[in-house]
C-alpha cells in the first residue's frame, strides 16, 4: 500500500515539497505535492474530522476525533478477548497464529491507511489515527511537506 506521509507542526510552516525522513531512506518525492495535501484535507473534513481547514492548515473539531474512533473501540476488545483466550499450548507452538491475534489488535489501533504524520518533536511517522489521540482539537496545524512510501 502506498503511504502519504506529512510534515504537521502546531506553528506555521514553510512548504517543503520534498520532506526528508531522515530515520527512514526509502521515502520518495511526491508529484503535485499540494493536491495529495487537499485530498488528505478533503478527506478528512469529509469524515467530519475538521471544524477548520484549509491551504496546509487545519483545525481538529472537538467531537470529530471521538466520532471517528468509538466505532472502533468494539473491534479493539474482541482483539483483545482473542489474545487473552490464547492458551499455554497456542502460546508456546502457535507463532502464526500469534503474530495474526497481534497484527489484529495492532489494526484496531491504528489500521494501514494512506495518511501518516509525522509530527513536530517525533521523528518516526505516526498513522493518522494514532495523531487523532495525541493531538488537541482546536488547536491549529499546519502541513509542511509530503513524501510517500510503499513501506509499512
Amino acid at each position: 500500500m502506498r503511504h502519504y506521509v506529512l510534515q504537521v507542526k502546531a506553528t506555521e510552516i514553510p512548504p517543503s515539497h520534498y520532506l526528508k525522513c531522515t530515520q527512514y531512506p526509502h521515502y520518495n518525492e511526491v508529484e503535485h505535492p499540494d493536491e495529495k495535501i487537499q485530498r488528505f484535507l478533503l478527506w478528512a473534513h469529509k469524515t467530519g474530522l475538521l471544524a477548520v481547514w484549509g491551504p496546509r492548515r487545519f483545525v481538529l473539531s472537538t467531537d470529530g476525533v471521538s466520532k471517528f474512533l468509538t466505532p472502533r473501540f468494539s473491534d479493539y476488545q474482541r482483539a483483545v478477548q482473542a489474545l487473552s483466550a490464547v492458551t499455554v499450548d497456542e502460546f508456546i507452538a502457535k507463532d502464526g497464529m500469534l503474530q495474526d491475534l497481534q497484527e489484529g489488535l495492532q489494526h484496531t489501533i491504528a489500521a494501514p491507511q494512506p495518511w501518516y504524520i509525522v509530527l513536530e518533536g517525533r521523528k518516526e511517522p505516526m498513522p493518522f489515527e494514532r495523531f487523532l489521540r495525541v493531538a488537541l482539537p482546536g488547536q491549529e496545524y499546519f502541513i509542511g511537506g509530503a513524501v510517500f512510501t510503499f513501506c509499512d
